[in-house]
């Protein structure tokens, strides 16, 4: 048994395959307190995009991580994969909160993007190719970070989620909420729900790419640039 263990050990060190999950601390502004996972390829692309990927209500960035097939799809392309998680609110992100609905002003996307700044910075990644994806909570927090931080997200996909400012103002965004206003089905025109993401960064004039559905195989219709169309997430 010994052998065979150096033997692993051995290996392991002369490919140099021991990418994990790493938490993260001190990589910037965080006013609401959230959690920072990357999983960083050992085989890292000169100049790797970056996937920011969002968990659902009551999940965790650990359980995320081992969720999907992303990490297997980082070893093959060279790219970044981010993991915020929250431990507020019943591990929900904030969505209804109005600052994390208004650019710059804080909450959990301030949070964010500081982490996918810090991120640029160590490994010299594209700022060019950043993109979002989430379910359920994560799902609607992915439309937050578009909609909010449009210069920070090349594209997003959100799978389960709901309209940016879906939630705003109501006391939480749980499911546990006594304001199920949203989730019961909030009507606005074009303009009004165009308005709430006009209003996030009044002044903007571009926004991000944008896939979103509620089907069980969204996520295997996306696209992004690296991806040779053997992707399945």
């Amino acid at each position: 048994m010994l052998p065979k263990t150096l033997l692993g050990l051995a290996l392991t060190a002369a490919t140099g395959l021991c990418a994990s999950l790493q938490q993260v601390t001190n990589w910037g502004s965080n006013p609401t307190n959230i959690r920072m996972y990357t999983y960083v390829p050992d085989r890292l692309a000169t100049k790797p995009a970056i996937i920011v990927a969002l968990h659902a209500c009551g999940g965790t960035a650990p359980s995320w991580y081992s969720g999907t097939r992303l990490p297997s799809y980082a070893d093959q392309y060279g790219f970044i994969l981010i993991y915020p998680g929250t431990p507020n609110m019943s591990n929900c992100w904030g969505v209804q909160d109005p600052a994390t609905l208004t650019h710059g002003a804080g909450g959990d996307s301030l949070g964010i993007v500081a982490m996918v700044n810090y991120t640029i910075a160590k490994y010299n990644a594209d700022a060019s190719r950043v993109y979002v994806m989430g379910t359920s909570s994560g799902g609607m927090m992915t439309n937050v970070m578009a909609a909010t931080y449009p210069e920070v997200f090349e594209a997003g996909a959100a799978y389960s989620g709901v309209a940016h400012a879906c939630f705003a103002g109501a006391g939480s965004a749980t499911p546990f909420s006594p304001n199920q206003t949203c989730a019961r089905g909030l009507q606005h025109t074009p303009e009004e729900w165009g308005n709430f993401v006009r209003n996030s960064y009044p002044g903007y004039g571009w926004y991000s790419l944008f896939q979103s559905g509620h089907c069980a195989s969204i996520f295997q219709d996306i696209k992004l640039p690296f991806d040779d169309g053997s992707l399945q997430y």
